[in-house]
């Protein structure tokens, strides 16, 4: 199930998966990234979305996408490239929580919600509201995420 952060009328969002530095220059492991906006940019630049601070880190080195429920990473031209398990890549590849991904000196890992809870980079979720007799609301997402569609309930303040 997908995990709904606040309620509609604060500009909720999905819980979403985070990309970790396990390893890394002093200062940097542990830092966590949330991918609750993708596709995502990876590089050196203070402008992206995940900057990773290292001059063997190009400006716009790598870019995380999310399609089908599946994460994926392409290189961006870099010239240190981006590794996962050790192998270079080239083009977009998937990875889950189980790779390691390797941008120069970092290495990042996924944490999260299992990719059958994640939703297309395209997809367009439309959400119904409708009270219960208990004061619930009842949330429905008519949006296919490989496990069903999406149902989340929370109490209605008075």
């Amino acid at each position: 199930m997908v995990f709904l952060a606040g309620e509609p009328e604060s500009g909720y969002h999905f819980a979403m998966a985070t990309l970790i530095i396990q390893e890394g220059p002093h200062g940097q492991v542990g830092r966590r990234f949330e991918l609750d906006k993708v596709p995502a940019v990876v590089g050196r630049d203070q402008g992206v979305e995940i900057s990773l601070p290292s001059q063997l880190v190009s400006r716009r080195h790598a870019r995380i996408h999310c399609r089908d429920g599946q994460f994926l990473v392409e290189d961006l031209g870099s010239r240190n490239g981006v590794l996962i398990n050790g192998e270079r890549i080239s083009g977009l590849t998937a990875f889950t929580h189980n790779d390691e991904v390797r941008i120069t000196d970092f290495v990042l890992a996924l944490e999260g919600p299992d990719a059958d809870n994640l939703v297309d980079d395209d997809a367009v979720v439309r959400l119904l509201g409708i009270r219960d007799q208990a004061g619930v609301r009842l949330v429905k997402s008519n949006v296919g995420l490989g496990a069903g569609p999406l149902v989340a309930a929370w109490p209605v303040r008075q």
